[in-house]
């Protein structure tokens, strides 16, 4: 289409047309949609607040108020109408007539009141635009789930869904509710926020990733967990979180009856999962390298068993090249990393058992191909235990705190180990850097800087 007529120049004569205004239309229509794509806003996933969509007017809008002409053009775009949410009825409405056939990124809440659409207006929208769905975020009540389904309708292109399950009063929980008829053939991506002992029971073929966060004080079942994670046999990436990390009393551990197999997995990170919960969660499961596991703010628990908080063998990672560790009495930070796969573990003990747990390291981990490994701990009796399954080191590297009281065990940990030449279980004999790092110390230093001469002259 035609822009509109140039101003006349104070001589008479049009001034020429902007250099954007000369632009093809397809070229416009291309800009229009990178913008879209770059500003038009998406829900956060995050466990404090609802996943709205952020105002839709700084490109859209904006750009078909531009001129008669843009807005002929961004009319014609259904994809910049496509994303939506249901605070604004009369916008949401009109959004969704302008996107025509286009896959729709719709946000609604069902569970509380507020100022946009109808609720039986929004299920009569989801009905007659499910085929179309490509996502959806949905805000529900657990009634909403187990007595009278909401998303009881087939939606077979949908392949990004969060569900934000909230409860209020007592619902009787089914196990494994089926959503949209069981029929969820393109679901890659699924979100669970806020669940209670309930995860839904469809087979997932397609689903890539899955985010799922506890609700409150609880933790899912193992069991149950695992049900889920049998129907998701192409899953690449797995997080559970949880909002908050009271201590647990009670926590339902019963292992499935055999592993589940995640032959695609390659990341599953928790956050605030209890040690003890992660440690019977990779004992259900049967993964293969290469894989990267992250275990972040888990608390080990006074109440529990020193020994249920080991993990599991984790051999099939593979040979690990490079550890670190950190420890104190009571918190733990544990980076081990191999060619292929990489295991991150933060973690705080309650009841200062940190070295403990930390002794069966070798028990967990292949340390046989470990090259390098940096250690600044309270206990550095674990030093020896460590050195004795690494025969390949070949740089070390401690370090010891000024308010490190037993700093000086540090550095007879390490004359021992470099005085010990002869005897196989302190033994590295591909040992060539040794790094120090202390204060008030140089005489320590120093003997063992002449006992790594004499261990080198050797």
């Amino acid at each position: 289409p035609a822009a509109s007529a140039a101003p006349a120049a104070p001589n008479g004569r049009r001034s020429p047309r902007p250099a954007i205004a000369r632009l093809p239309v397809e070229i416009l229509a291309l800009v229009f949609e990178d913008v879209w794509h770059y500003t038009a806003p998406l829900p956060r996933l995050d466990i404090e607040s609802w996943p709205w969509y952020g105002a839709v007017d700084p490109s859209v809008v904006r750009i078909s108020h531009v001129s008669r002409a843009w807005r002929e053009i961004a009319l014609n775009l259904p994809l910049l109408w496509s994303r939506v949410d249901d605070r604004m009825a009369a916008r949401m409405l009109t959004f969704i007539d302008r996107s025509r056939t286009a896959p729709l990124f719709l946000s609604i809440c069902l569970s509380i009141f507020h100022s946009g659409i109808p609720h039986g207006t929004i299920y009569s929208l989801l009905h007659v635009s499910a085929h179309r769905l490509h996502r959806l975020d949905v805000r529900l009540e657990a009634l909403d789930i187990f007595s009278h389904p909401r998303l009881d309708f087939l939606a077979p292109n949908l392949q990004v869904l969060t569900i934000e399950c909230e409860i209020y009063g007592r619902v009787e929980i089914v196990n494994h509710p089926v959503l949209f008829r069981g029929e969820t053939p393109a679901l890659k991506a699924l979100a669970l926020l806020h669940v209670r002992h309930w995860l839904p029971g469809n087979s997932f073929p397609s689903l890539a990733h899955l985010n799922i966060s506890y609700f409150y004080m609880e933790e899912l079942p193992i069991a149950l967990l695992a049900h889920l994670l049998a129907n998701c046999p192409r899953l690449e990436s797995l997080h559970l979180g949880k909002i908050w990390s009271y201590p647990l009393l009670a926590l339902d551990l019963t292992p499935p009856a055999s592993p589940v197999p995640l032959p695609r997995l390659r990341s599953l990170s928790t956050s605030c999962a209890t040690l003890q919960f992660v440690a019977a969660l990779l004992a259900a499961l049967t993964l293969f390298a290469p894989i990267r596991i992250r275990v972040h703010a888990a608390p080990v628990q006074s109440h529990t068993n020193i020994w249920d908080n080991f993990l599991p063998s984790l051999r099939f990672m593979g040979a690990l090249a490079h550890l670190e560790i950190a420890a104190d009495s009571s918190r733990l930070y544990l980076l081990a990393e191999g060619e292929r796969s990489a295991l991150w573990i933060q973690a705080e003990f309650q009841d200062n058992r940190s070295s403990l747990w930390l002794s069966g390291l070798a028990n967990t981990l292949d340390l046989a191909a470990v090259h390098t490994l940096h250690v600044a701990c309270a206990d550095w009796s674990l030093l020896p235990i460590f050195l004795r399954h690494m025969p390949t080191l070949a740089v070390l590297g401690v370090m010891a705190l000024p308010q490190d009281a037993m700093r000086r065990d540090l550095f007879q940990e390490l004359e021992r180990a470099l005085l010990a030449v002869a005897d196989s279980s302190f033994h590295c004999p591909a040992l060539s850097t040794l790094s120090i790092q202390s204060f008030g110390m140089a005489e320590h230093v120093r003997r063992i800087a002449a006992l790594a001469a004499q261990r080198a002259a050797a």
